[in-house]
This record gives structure tokens, sequence and C-alpha cells, in this order.
């Protein structure tokens, strides 16, 4: 398993000045580094695993999510191989592909720890924080 951390400050600062649900900003942004177009899994807050449908294009991509988590929420069957996961914890999905740890706050920014468990480039970390800092 890899860990990388990105400073999400400005992400954060983003999605609470556009009224947008942080996950699918940061799913958006670590699927397009990885150039994968799988449908999803991934894990809500209080435990639920919903299954949405990737799209390159963020808005798109965030109706689709918004719509599933919220309207269209179904069993989800977590061994598919063709798709990529996410976890909010290794406890609760611990073949999850991404595992997103709680905020750290230092320094007056935000960082997010981000467990891999899917192979990625060697920069994938650094080309994700250039993806946040030009989303």
């Amino acid at each position: 398993m890899q860990q990388i951390t990105l400073n999400v400050t400005s992400l954060v600062q983003t999605a609470k000045e556009k009224n947008l649900l942080f996950y699918p900003l940061i799913m958006h942004i670590l699927l397009s580094v990885l150039k994968t177009n799988k449908n999803i899994i991934c894990e809500q807050p209080g435990g639920t695993f919903i299954q949405t449908h990737f799209h390159p294009d963020f808005l798109i991509f965030y109706k689709n999510y918004v719509n599933d988590c919220f309207f269209n929420a179904t069993a989800t069957d977590l061994s598919n191989k063709d798709v990529v996961s996410f976890a909010l914890s290794e406890h609760s999905f611990p073949k999850a592909d991404f595992v997103l740890s709680a905020f750290d706050e230092r320094d007056f920014q935000t960082f997010l720890d981000i467990s891999l468990n899917i192979e990625v480039p060697s920069d994938f970390e650094t080309r994700c924080q250039q993806a946040i800092l030009s989303f």
C-alpha cells in the first residue's frame, strides 16, 4: 500500500465557495489524473456505499454522483473488480483502491492523506497536486 498527502486547502475553499460536496471533487481529480473512466463505488459518511458513473466533465460527474447518492442509492457489490473504489476508512472497506483519511489541519492549511491500493504512475502525487491547484 502506498500513501500520498495532498494539500487540499484551495479545493476545500472552492467547495465552500461554490457550495459543492468535497468528496466528489477529490474523486474526480484522482480519477482524471489516473485517466480511468471506470464506474466508481464510494463509501458515504454513515457507512453506506453507492455506485456512480465517472465522466471526464466534472459537472456531469458531479450531477451523476449527487443523483446516485441521494436519489438512486442501491445495493452495491463491493467485490466488483471492474470499478474503482473509494473508502473513508481502511476498516470499513480494506480493499478499496483509494482510502481517504480525515483532514489534517496544519499551519492554516488543510491536508488529505490518501492510501492507495492501486497502481499509479510515479508522478501521481505531483500531478494530483497540480490538478487541485488548477481546479
